[in-house]
């Protein structure tokens, strides 16, 4: 009987050793810190990209990263997805995704960082979606300059106008006016 009580109270020691410390922050233990905060960044249709975020604490901090306010999904809770959390914790896109009615990857993002003791956010960063421009050598060489034409009277038409103001030219030609 005496092993018995004795066993009891060193399971009663444990639990409160247990719950005492489990409900207070150890000493090595410390919040999460933001140390690498993103930058904005200007991507192309397409093309891969990543937002960086570096959070340091103890126990390592988890890292979500929200657009617009909004939670962003990744590739844990959808393998489909164009987006990767990196074990680093950036924020890795396979390809940019950009449409005429759908931005999903345009916005304004931030990184937050998070362990039992508090959380930390980073800075904002945008991700904007580049447009792609022709240079003007380009676009001559697609496009070359139009050819004038000359009439009687040394003036010059642009052959893009021609259609528009026939219509209005001829009537003219026939009353003589």
């Amino acid at each position: 009987m005496e092993y018995h009580h004795t066993l009891v109270h060193l399971l009663a020691l444990f639990a409160f050793i247990t719950l005492a410390h489990g409900s207070r922050p150890r000493l090595e233990d410390a919040a999460p810190r933001i140390v690498e905060h993103p930058s904005d960044l200007i991507v192309s249709k397409g093309e891969p990209a990543t937002l960086n975020c570096k959070a340091e604490g103890r126990p390592t901090p988890m890292v979500e990263w929200y657009k617009d306010g909004e939670r962003v999904e990744t590739d844990r809770e959808d393998p489909r997805s164009h987006r990767m959390l990196l074990p680093s914790g950036s924020l890795f896109f396979l390809r940019i995704v950009h449409g005429r009615r759908s931005k999903p990857d345009e916005g304004l993002y931030v990184c937050v960082a998070r362990n039992y003791l508090g959380e930390a956010v980073s800075r904002n960063a945008s991700l904007e979606v580049a447009m792609p421009q022709i240079s003007w050598q380009l676009a001559l060489k697609i496009h070359p300059p139009p050819s004038f034409l000359a009439s009687n009277t040394s003036s010059y038409l642009l052959p893009s106008l021609i259609p528009n103001i026939l219509p209005n030219i001829l009537p003219s030609l026939r009353t003589g006016l």
